[in-house]
């Protein structure tokens, strides 16, 4: 799948299609461009859309992170014909690796089908899951806080649905083998994996 500029894997996981690595778009659908290299104070009192790469280097691009706003924008990050996944679709994902659908309204750590998702230690990046999905999943280095300082060791991919104030997400985690359903100030830079319609 090319989009602007970009080749991205694909995979198939149950009934859905999902990009098998994480969004890098400079972009909107629209040919906007999504702002970057905000400041720290600019970054925290943004309402709309924008987008980090740590340290601002080219080298980081797998490690593209958007904040809220980009994701819930009319204007759309993802290519025709495919979505920000909604909080519904990564219960569905989950549900189809084996989680229970009761846990589907519970935030928290659910399952461990997180394993599956992650990459393995042969993938590249590299993580400790076994990616049997060929998901990929990887913690997203240089994510951007609220606050506009970058951290690292997240593997947060946001979700397009609104929980109150802030936007629901999916979380893998590095020392636990379940996904984590969570909501992320929209101010927060993560990462976003795109689901075909």
């Amino acid at each position: 799948m090319n989009y602007h500029g970009y080749d991205y894997a694909t995979v198939q996981i149950g009934e859905q299609c999902w990009f098998a690595e994480n969004l890098r778009t400079e972009f909107y659908q629209n040919g906007d461009s999504i702002p970057i290299n905000l400041s720290n104070s600019e970054w925290t009192t943004t309402s709309s859309g924008a987008r980090a790469i740590f340290a601002n280097d080219s080298l980081n691009l797998i490690y593209h992170t958007y904040n809220g706003y980009a994701v819930t924008d009319d204007r759309k990050i993802c290519p025709i014909n495919w979505h920000v996944p909604t909080d519904s679709e990564w219960n569905d994902l989950e549900i189809s690796l084996g989680m229970n659908p009761e846990l589907s309204d519970v935030s928290g750590i659910r399952g461990t089908h997180g394993d599956g998702l992650k990459a393995s230690s042969s993938d590249n990046p590299s993580w400790n899951g076994s990616n049997y999905t060929g998901f990929g999943g990887f913690p997203s280095y240089g994510r951007r806080g609220s606050d506009g300082l970058f951290d690292g060791g997240k593997s947060k991919n946001w979700s397009s649905t609104n929980s109150g104030y802030d936007v629901w997400l999916r979380n893998l985690l590095e020392n636990n083998d379940g996904v984590e359903r969570d909501h992320d100030n929209p101010h927060n830079g993560n990462a976003v994996r795109c689901i075909k319609d």
